[in-house]
């Protein structure tokens, strides 16, 4: 799983100009015994249908011993340098590497004389030999006991592969049998053929009964079946179940759609196996999946009884490994022979959009998607972000940060002091609880404070502000010279005169000479009639509860000035309502 990533990675940087093989037959020279399956090839074609020269050959260190893999890495090279040579390339220099996926070493084939890199390279400088710690070591059956022994809860255990250290780890302690709610199994043929004839030598060849994690320690199988009988319950999905399900190139397009980090590393997975493991033949089986479904969502397969043992006396290249179901007796497992995806109510796409960052108690940000969205901060000073869609955004407890994006959006604060920007769209803003800053931005905006003292900025647009209790200012601040057409026309709705404030930004109202945090003095003035006569600068009319920006005075029209809000709850304004500022 880590070897696989990196190729992937490494193929993406080279433009995809190289094909992966992995699993796949490499006979060059039987005679000398240059045939079987690489671990992984590298060949300079980017069709990845065929190996094609010039060919690297990479060799998966089997546990753990670089050493041990040389012996398999070098005839791979040989054979790498024959089939070059058969297709007419005449390279000299043939590389080969041998990796745990952490740890790999380099070798060099030219002519008949191997060269090998003492040094072994690392990924993380952090692992390198002088930098690392001296750790603790347990054997996987002594850690498996130890886990299960320590656990408050009963543990669910996901066996994916021969069973040697689940059968040693219940040898060390049978009573763990008491910690664990339920074994699932990954593994076995019950009514249908093997899968070991998939190489094609013996004895696997010639074993058409045995699934390989079974076949690989039967006896372990045995003696961890045996323990169904002592109370452990055991979930089997065995190639009859795995079978039935496989994913192909257009869930790989469907996780990509998705656009979430799981899903697309998912995705980056599946095209890996569908080129490589499959040599890109469509659909791709995914066995231990299967059983992993199975474990998460018990309706995804019905569990049928059956009292199975393992035959663990034939040879290798016979029976063993081999299922056999005795239909008259106690039964020690439970199997899954049906699974199917219609069993579910969701999809695979929904489980990914379902892992879209969540709200912790903690300060989180909380990113949405282009769809409609519903996110929502919990405790702690939490940025939720709309993006595209019409979202929903709730902020709840903490200092929030709530920006709406594009859609329109119902952006609510909560609790403490919260600051809501609608964004573009036609946004509802509700500030709640606390001191609120609310900004519009571009659209037609409703915004209110509820409690506190907000601040209230309807933006460009024609916005719908109430301030709520307590004492708020309605802020006109555009960035920019008065336009009525960008600025909107804005309805105060219920403005409290000698406790509210509306704030002026001489940006916006270049024409004012008041200075900043002074009283506007003879540049206000209300008036019952013709706004426009009025010498004042900002001028409020009684007679339709309009705010006009009077950019020229006493001369005919409003300069480049205009209406621009209206104080529905019919209060009438003094000089001191109004803050200037810079």
């Amino acid at each position: 799983m880590i070897i696989a990533p990196i190729l992937i990675e490494f193929r993406k940087i080279l433009n995809n100009q190289i094909s992966l093989f992995s699993g796949t037959e490499f006979n060059v020279d039987t005679a000398r015994g240059l045939n079987g399956t690489c671990d992984f090839l590298i060949s300079l074609d980017p069709e990845q249908l065929f190996i094609k020269s010039p060919v690297f050959a990479i060799v998966e260190a089997k546990k753990e011993n670089l050493n041990a893999g040389l012996g398999q890495c070098l005839p791979e090279m040989i054979a790498a340098q024959i089939f070059n040579q058969q297709q007419g390339n005449q390279i000299s220099t043939i590389y080969g590497v041998v990796t745990t996926g952490n740890i790999w070493k380099f070798l060099q084939l030219e002519n008949t004389e191997v060269h090998i890199d003492l040094t072994e390279y690392f990924i993380n400088i952090a692992l390198c030999a002088g930098n690392r710690q001296p750790v603790e070591t347990s054997s996987a059956p002594e850690l498996i006991v130890e886990t299960i022994n320590n656990s408050p809860e009963p543990v669910a255990i996901l066996a994916t592969g021969p069973l040697t250290n689940i059968a040693e780890a219940l040898r060390l302690d049978p009573t763990i049998v008491d910690n664990i709610s339920v074994l699932q199994i990954m593994g076995g043929a019950v009514f249908v053929e093997g899968n070991l004839p998939v190489l094609p030598d013996p004895p696997f060849s010639t074993n058409l009964e045995a699934e390989f994690n079974i076949w690989i320690d039967p006896v372990a199988a045995q003696e961890v079946f045996e323990f169904g009988d002592d109370g452990l319950n055991i979930l089997l999905t065995p190639l009859d179940a795995t079978n039935q399900i496989e994913f192909d190139a257009d869930d790989s397009q469907a996780w990509v759609d998705t656009d979430t980090p799981e899903s697309l590393i998912a995705a980056e997975f599946l095209d890996f196996a569908l080129e490589v493991i499959q040599s890109d033949n469509d659909p791709n089986p995914v066995w231990d999946l299967v059983a992993a479904i199975n474990l998460a969502e018990p309706e995804f397969s019905e569990e049928t009884p059956l009292r199975i043992d393992i035959d663990t006396d034939s040879d290798p290249g016979d029976t063993q490994g081999d299922m056999i179901v005795d239909p008259n007796g106690t039964p020690n497992v439970n199997v899954s022979l049906d699974p199917s995806f219609d069993n579910l109510s969701f999809d695979a796409s929904e489980v990914f959009s379902a892992l879209a960052p969540k709200a912790t108690s903690g300060d989180d940000l909380i990113p949405g998607g282009e769809d409609d969205d519903l996110l929502q901060g919990l405790g702690g000073n939490d940025t939720v972000l709309g993006f595209a869609g019409n979202d929903e955004l709730l902020g709840n407890r903490g200092d929030d940060s709530i920006n709406g994006g594009a859609g329109d959006d119902t952006l609510k604060g909560g609790y403490e002091n919260d600051t809501l920007k609608g964004g573009s769209g036609d946004d509802n803003l509700i500030g709640w609880i606390g001191f609120d800053a609310l900004l519009g931005g571009s659209g037609d905006d409703n915004l209110s404070g509820g409690q506190g003292r907000d601040r209230l900025n309807g933006g460009e647009g024609n916005d719908t502000l109430t301030g709520g209790a307590s004492q708020d200012k309605f802020i006109f601040a555009a960035n920019q010279a008065f336009s009525e057409v960008e600025l909107g026309v804005d309805e105060i709705t219920d403005f409290v005169s000698g406790q509210d404030k509306i704030l002026l930004d001489l940006t916006t109202f270049a024409a004012i000479t008041t200075e900043t945090g002074a009283s506007l003095g003879d540049e206000f003035a209300s008036v019952d009639g013709i706004v426009a006569e009025s010498e004042a600068i900002i001028v409020y009319n009684s007679i339709d509860n309009g705010l006009y920006y009077n950019a020229n005075g006493s001369e005919d029209g409003f300069g480049n000035g205009g209406l621009f809000a209206m104080i529905s709850n019919e209060v009438f304004p003094t000089v001191d309502d109004f803050v200037i500022r810079a």
